[in-house]
């Protein structure tokens, strides 16, 4: 399920799934983290939605889950995504600095946003 992600008063609003998973995979992260990470995907995007899930996903015969950081930016060109999505991941290790970085990524999506949306 993709939530919507919201910032509240004290922060960012942060689905339980979501914070059990970044709290348990290689290291984890905290909080702090995760809305430090928010502030700097909201800042990169100008503030566009952003939707978190996690995916499951199959590697060398093995299941492993990511977190996922959805971004909808349809006037965005590949090369546009592509500099955007290092930028994130940059911005990621800055704050993240153990093995959670292998657990997240972003996807920048080129059209508007037609997905079935939880809101937190």
């Amino acid at each position: 399920m993709r939530f919507v992600m919201k910032r509240g008063h004290e922060g960012w609003v942060w689905p339980k799934t979501i914070l059990d998973f970044a709290t348990s995979s290689d290291g984890g992260i905290d909080l702090d983290e995760l809305d430090r990470i928010m502030d700097a995907t909201s800042e990169l995007f100008g503030g566009r939605e952003v939707g978190v899930t996690i995916q499951t996903r199959m590697s060398h015969g093995r299941e492993s889950q990511v977190l996922l950081f959805e971004v909808r930016h349809p006037h965005a060109g590949s090369e546009q995504r592509s500099a955007l999505a290092a930028a994130w991941s940059q911005a990621f290790r800055d704050v993240v600095d153990n093995d959670f970085f292998h657990h997240a990524e972003v996807s920048i999506l080129p059209g508007p946003d037609e997905t079935d949306d939880q809101e937190t």
